[in-house]
């Protein structure tokens, strides 16, 4: 957005501005904190949570404070695997040729074939049709299996290709409902918990396949997902001391002292324990290490012992070397 409003070039110097880590968490931090604000003094004024939290404490400020804080939280994590495509990738089609259909039930046990026929109406001639309805009505293992059955097939879409709006078609299917029953369902109770506790937390499937929203969960236990942690990190810590509008937050440690940190006690550690080593050579690789040439691969081989069966302690190397590497 930054580069589309300038019109003249672009310098390197501005360029590094426009994407600097800091400035844009910064800004995105003022924006979250706003909202978090507007949700806790929401929350305190209202009755019925009002009610509902003093069946927990007294302290309705302090309450108001840890549910916004965790409900926003949720929220933003969402927020996160939605923008990365890993919600809503589609798996079960909603429609299948008598062809695909065929080539789907093909070399399939007796039980997929019937959970198939039983999911799938023929329609036509020429087609078959999927019933929401009817997969819903399916217990757990049995939609696991039905997933099973387009495993690596044209219809197993791939992570990353979910809807970018995900959590916003299910808000616009929510109200559609709602005006057509006049009271409808709770948006929260009956579609962002099941999502977030039942479908990230506690389905398991092996095809990782939820049947509530007909499509692929990431596992997220099985590190499929990766959200960036700079981002969280100080979104989520900044918010630890904010309790009004007053408060600023707490920061925390920035990514390159860190760095810096880590990379001294490193240096430091492998110049105590590793005899005959240089302490240039070891700067050397630490600070370098990833930009090592081909004629200096002995740097690594140096601080490396493969693991003596006689000897269990000389492959407490692995651990730095480890390190060293990534």
């Amino acid at each position: 957005g930054l580069l589309l409003e300038k019109k003249e070039a672009v310098t390197l110097d501005e360029m590094e501005d426009i994407f600097q880590m800091e400035k844009v968490t910064s800004e995105f931090f003022d924006r979250y904190k706003d909202k978090y604000l507007q949700l806790k003094e929401y929350l305190e004024k209202d009755k019925v949570f009002t009610i509902e939290s003093k069946k927990y404490t007294n302290n309705i400020e302090e309450f108001s404070e840890e549910f916004a804080k965790k409900l926003m939280g949720q929220l933003a994590f969402l927020y996160f695997l939605q923008k990365k495509g890993w919600l809503g990738v589609k798996f079960i089609p909603a429609t299948l040729k008598l062809n695909e259909y065929k080539k789907v039930a093909s070399n399939k046990s007796n039980t997929e074939k019937e959970l198939l026929s039983k999911i799938f109406s023929r329609i036509s001639e020429n087609e078959y049709k999927r019933s929401v309805s009817k997969i819903k009505e399916l217990s757990d293992k049995e939609a696991d299996i039905l997933a099973g059955c387009f495993k690596n097939t044209d219809f197993d879409d791939k992570w990353g290709t979910g809807e970018k709006r995900f959590i916003r078609t299910l808000f616009d299917q929510h109200r559609r409902i709602e005006d057509k029953n006049n009271k409808g369902k709770n948006f929260f109770n009956d579609y962002l918990e099941p999502l977030f506790y039942d479908a990230l937390n506690n389905h398991r499937g092996e095809n990782q396949y939820f049947k509530e929203f007909n499509c692929k969960i990431p596992f997220l236990n099985g590190g499929l997902v990766a959200v960036d942690p700079e981002m969280l990190g100080k979104v989520f810590e900044n918010l630890l001391d904010v309790k009004n509008r007053k408060s600023k937050g707490a920061f925390y440690t920035p990514r390159e002292i860190v760095h810096y940190m880590c990379k001294e006690s490193l240096i430091n550690y492998l110049d105590n324990e590793v005899e005959g080593a240089k302490r240039e050579d070891i700067e050397q690789l630490i600070q370098m290490g990833e930009f090592i040439k081909e004629e200096d691969q002995h740097l690594f081989e140096m601080f490396y012992k493969k693991p003596d069966k006689e000897n269990p302690k000389s492959d407490d190397w692995e651990l730095p070397v480890t390190i060293l590497k990534n």
